[in-house]
C-alpha cells in the first residue's frame, strides 16, 4: 500500500482497520532555536523520467534503490512469477543498458522470490531512469528515477534521517508524507525499522508498504535496532536490505563530500570499534556523520549508552566526527557540542512518543514524531528539526571541524 493509499485510509478515520493504534505526539509544543532561512521546501518531488505508477500484478514488492553510489546501485524487488530486468535509460530516452535481476537465496520469504539488479557504469551526480521489463519486453513497473551519489566535490547535498518508525502507525504515516516536502537525495534510518518483532511481514506494512513512494526514488541507508533484532538476530533485515560491505552487520559509504558510517549496537564489540577507528583514519572526506541506534547521549526514558561511550566516543572525537544520529529513545534531542561532535536523538520516526527531560548536555528536547532535514554546503552544516505536521521546531549550523 502506497503512501498515498495509507494516507487516504488515516484520513477516512478507519484507523482500526488499517494501522495499529500506536499513537504518540505529532506536533512541537515548544520551539527551540529556529535557523534564518528555514529547511527549503517542496510542493512535490521533480519527476524527470515522467509519471511512474506502471505495476504489474506479478511485481509483489515494489522496486527500491540500494547502495546508491557514484557509478552504480542495486535495484531490488519481489517477483510473484517469472523474471525481470532493468533497463537504464537518460531523461530523453536514451537507453544506456540492462541489467539482468539476479535471484536471491531468501529464508523467510514465500510466494515470491527476491531479485537484485546490480546496475552500474553510471555517471557522478545524474539522474538516469529506470524500468522494469519482463524477457518480452513488456513493462513491469517504472519509469522512475535513480540518481547517483555525487563527486566529492559537490558544492550542497541534502540529506533527510529518522529513526524508530516501522508499525504502519498514524504517526508514521503524517511523517511520510511530510519526507517529500523537503528537496532531499538520501534518506538515513537509526534503526527499529520493523516493531514489534523485527519479522518480514512486520517490515513489509511497516516498512515497504509505507515508504514505497519514496524508496523507489530516494536510497535509504539504515542501520538496525534491537526491535529488528528479535527475529533470528536481524535476519530478515539483513535479507530484505543489500547494504554495503559487510552489510549483516556495520558499513560505510560517501555522498558528495560526506563520509557515513553505520554501527550495529546489538553487536558493539571491539571489533567494531576498531573498524570503525580504521575507517574513519582511511577517510579523507570533509564531512562525517554517524548512524548508532543507542546513542550515548539522552535524556529519555533510555537514557545514555555506556558502552557506545566506552567504545566509540574516544574514537568518533579523535577523527573529526561532526555528527552522530541516533535512536532508541523516541523523542528529539539535540545536544550542544561535546568535545566538538554534536549528538541528535532522531528517536521520533512514528512508533509513538515518550516523554523527555534534560541532562547537562541537552541544548533542546522536544517529545514529538518528527525528522531532521540536513542541508551540507561548504564548511556548513544546517540540521532542521521538523514535526509529522511540516513544522520546524528547531536547527543548529554545525560547522566543519
Amino acid at each position: 500500500m502506497s503512501v498515498s493509499r495509507i494516507a487516504q485510509c488515516v484520513l477516512a478515520g478507519l484507523l482500526s482497520g488499517c494501522v495499529p493504534n500506536v499513537t504518540g505526539v505529532v506536533s512541537a509544543d515548544r520551539v527551540g532555536d529556529l535557523l534564518d532561512p528555514p529547511a527549503p521546501r517542496i510542493a512535490a518531488p521533480a519527476a524527470p523520467c515522467g509519471e511512474r505508477g506502471v505495476q504489474d500484478v506479478s511485481i509483489e514488492r515494489a522496486p527500491y534503490l540500494q547502495s546508491v553510489d557514484r557509478e552504480s546501485a542495486a535495484v531490488v524487488w519481489t517477483q510473484a512469477s517469472g523474471a525481470a530486468a532493468v533497463e537504464v535509460a537518460t531523461p530523453d530516452g536514451q537507453v544506456l543498458g540492462t541489467f539482468p535481476g539476479e535471484r536471491e537465496a531468501t529464508t523467510y520469504l514465500e510466494g515470491a522470490a527476491q531479485f537484485v539488479a546490480r546496475v552500474g557504469g553510471l555517471e557522478a551526480g545524474t539522474t538516469h531512469c529506470y524500468t522494469l521489463r519482463d524477457d518480452a519486453g513488456r513493462v513491469l513497473f517504472g519509469p522512475a528515477a535513480l540518481r547517483t551519489a555525487p563527486a566529492r566535490t559537490a558544492e550542497r547535498v541534502d540529506i533527510v534521517a529518522f529513526g524508530d518508525s516501522g508499525g504502519a502507525t498514524p504517526d508514521q504515516l503524517m511523517l511520510a508524507e511530510q519526507l517529500g516536502t523537503v528537496p532531499a537525495e538520501l534518506m538515513l534510518h537509526t534503526g527499529d525499522i520493523a516493531y514489534p518483532d523485527g519479522t518480514l511481514e512486520q517490515f513489509e506494512t511497516g516498512y515497504f508498504d509505507v515508504y514505497e513512494g519514496l524508496i523507489d526514488e530516494l536510497p535509504m541507508f539504515l542501520t538496525s535496532g534491537n526491535h529488528d533484532y528479535q527475529t533470528d538476530a536481524a535476519g530478515p533485515y539483513r535479507e530484505v536490505f543489500v547494504l554495503p560491505e559487510p552489510r549483516e552487520r556495520w558499513y560505510s559509504f560517501d555522498w558528495g563530500p560526506v563520509h557515513v558510517v553505520a554501527l550495529d549496537n546489538e553487536v558493539d564489540s571491539a571489533e567494531q570499534a576498531e573498524w570503525l577507528r580504521r575507517d574513519l583514519e582511511a577517510s579523507d572526506a570533509p564531512w562525517t556523520i554517524v548512524i548508532t541506534h543507542k546513542g550515548p547521549y539522552s535524556a529519555g526514558s533510555h537514557g545514555p549508552n555506556g558502552a557506545w561511550r566506552e567504545l566509540y566516543q574516544p574514537i568518533v572525537e579523535a577523527h573529526g566526527v561532526e555528527l552522530v544520529l541516533s535512536g532508541h529513545d523516541h523523542h528529539y534531542e539535540r545536544s550542544v557540542p561535546v568535545r566538538g561532535v554534536t549528538y541528535v536523538v532522531t528517536g521520533g520516526g512514528g512508533y509513538s512518543t515518550r516523554p523527555v527531560g534534560e541532562s547537562e548536555t541537552t541544548a533542546f528536547a522536544e517529545d514529538v514524531t518528527h525528522f531532521v532535514y540536513l542541508s551540507i554546503e561548504g564548511d556548513l552544516m544546517r540540521l532542521h528539526a521538523i514535526d509529522a505536521t511540516g513544522q520546524e521546531f528547531d536547527g543548529v549550523e554545525i560547522p566543519r571541524s
